[in-house]
């Protein structure tokens, strides 16, 4: 809570000179060529690669891990929180919009060149079932997928490689099948893709920043 409170302190301060200060308040080394609005970032383990951008009114906090690789974007007013217990990773190339909820307590792995789109998904890896009061069980998403607005994920969910969730969908067991469309509540394989579809060409040779204007 007081490192939160002094990454506040330091909101009045020129990007530039908030960099050194902020990466020695955090313990990591924050690139010349990455950016990190007025947000929370807080966790015991912090890993970060190049040419990451986190924008204004974010919270990233409270994590056991987190893991922001190279070319990340996080947009703006997500909330990403786990209990001290969790872990989060945005591997490469990949990137958060804006306005959704992430519960980390058991642990969120989004794959490489991954975009959740639009705004208002929620993410839940804690819960209760019938079987179990205290239940956890962490969310897993593939590389090349793509998210849309208003999806729910709910504990021990995954998603494999080359997917796309359909906006207002619910994910509630393990999605088996590759590049797919999943769609509905809950989420069921509504088309299949060749893996020769635009979207997969073009995040291939151009990663997400080409992709859905996210830059």
């Amino acid at each position: 809570m007081i490192k939160e409170t002094l990454q506040l302190l330091l909101f009045i301060l020129p990007w530039r000179i908030r960099r050194y200060f902020l990466g020695w308040l955090i313990g990591v080394k924050i690139s010349k060529n990455s950016y990190i609005g007025l947000s929370i970032v807080s966790a015991s383990e912090i890993t970060f690669g190049d040419n990451i951008y986190v924008g204004n009114f974010n919270y990233i906090g409270r994590l056991k891990v987190l893991k922001l690789c190279d070319g990340c974007r996080v947009k703006s007013f997500n909330w990403i929180s786990g209990a001290w217990l969790g872990t989060f990773v945005l591997k490469k190339n990949s990137a958060l919009q804006r306005l959704s909820y992430y519960d980390c307590s058991g642990s969120i792995f989004i794959g490489e060149n991954t975009i959740i789109a639009g705004r208002g998904s929620q993410f839940y890896t804690h819960g209760v079932t019938p079987d179990d009061l205290d239940q956890f069980a962490s969310i897993v998403i593939g590389d090349f997928c793509y998210v849309g607005s208003r999806c729910c994920f709910v504990p021990g969910s995954v998603v494999k490689n080359n997917c796309f969730i359909a906006m207002n969908s619910t994910v509630t067991r393990t999605a088996h099948e590759e590049c797919v469309l999943y769609a509905g509540s809950p989420a069921r394989v509504v088309k299949k893709f060749t893996g020769n579809e635009k979207y997969f060409v073009t995040t291939r040779i151009h990663p997400h920043h080409n992709v859905g204007k996210i830059k």
